[in-house]
């Protein structure tokens, strides 16, 4: 497997538009891996993790092929992780020879999709089969998904209001290789330690939203002292392999994301710091 981090950001971005903090000017002085997307995955060239407002930059920096695109999976239903306007242009007139697309999700997913585009009068009938080519399979915590060569598990995050299981985590396993995704939660519920234990995965992104300067964040999105925890956890419930690599990911401007900072925070305790264009080939 091979694996593209295309964005490391929050919502807003890195540096923050309209933001004049000083971790948004030091971004802006430092440049390189300091300025951080929305963030996004690309899994080999055939599955893309997440389509937030900064996906067509993304796609021509990082070689992204629409046309052998299979899967695309769907977090949650926030604008930075899905945005229903990007999706709008696979309709009839804006994207020619648009090539299927199966997009998997929580309900909730379909229902923003929905509510957004579906006032268009070019959006009627069937909004996803017809009109965006695009088959919705919905995801439950704890039931796997086979889709094509891959196996899916979504696993339930903790995100705030979106607790009931409208965001999702999830280990993707591709053959003999494995990896867990999981940005946009806090410390995970017993409930979900124990869907995933044994799991074994090779590499673990984990969020780190407030990281330095709220480390103690553990609901909602993690710190940098709870995103080892729970680095820590997921070793200690074989989750991650032994010898399995941890990277944080998904900073915000308000934690402090200045990328040397964190590289001297997480890199002595063997966690690797996520950045825009980082690869990892499983």
């Amino acid at each position: 497997m091979d694996i593209t981090i295309m964005g490391s950001a929050a919502a807003e971005a890195v540096p923050s538009l309209w933001c004049n903090c000083e971790c948004c000017k030091t971004a802006i002085k430092n440049g390189g891996k300091d300025i951080r997307c929305r963030t996004a995955y690309l899994i080999d060239d055939d599955t893309c993790v997440d389509c937030g407002p900064d996906i067509f930059t993304q796609s021509v920096r990082y070689g992204m092929k629409w046309e052998k695109l299979d899967r695309l999976l769907i977090t949650h239903p926030h604008s930075d992780h899905c945005d229903a306007i990007e999706m709008s242009w696979r309709r009839k007139g804006f994207a020619n020879f648009v090539r299927p697309l199966e997009m998997v999700g929580s309900p909730k997913v379909k229902d923003m999709i929905k509510n957004v585009l579906i006032g268009n009068e070019e959006m009627n009938g069937n909004l996803f089969e017809e009109t965006l080519h695009i088959h919705f399979v919905e995801a439950q915590p704890g039931a796997p998904i086979q889709s094509g060569d891959m196996e899916i598990l979504p696993l339930r995050a903790n995100h705030g209001a979106w607790k009931e299981a409208a965001c999702l985590n999830y280990i993707i396993r591709r053959g003999n290789h494995a990896l867990l995704i999981a940005n946009d939660t806090g410390f995970w519920s017993e409930e979900t330690w124990q869907i995933a234990a044994g799991a074994n995965v090779e590499l673990a992104i984990i969020d780190c939203t407030c990281a330095l300067a709220y480390p103690d964040s553990v609901d909602g999105h993690m710190g940098a002292n709870i995103a080892v925890k729970f680095r820590d956890r997921l070793l200690q419930d074989k989750v991650l392999a032994p010898n399995g690599q941890a990277i944080v990911n998904h900073f915000s401007h308000n934690g402090n994301s200045i990328h040397e900072l964190l590289e001297a925070f997480f890199v002595p305790k063997g966690i690797q710091v996520g950045y825009d264009g980082m690869r990892i080939q499983l």
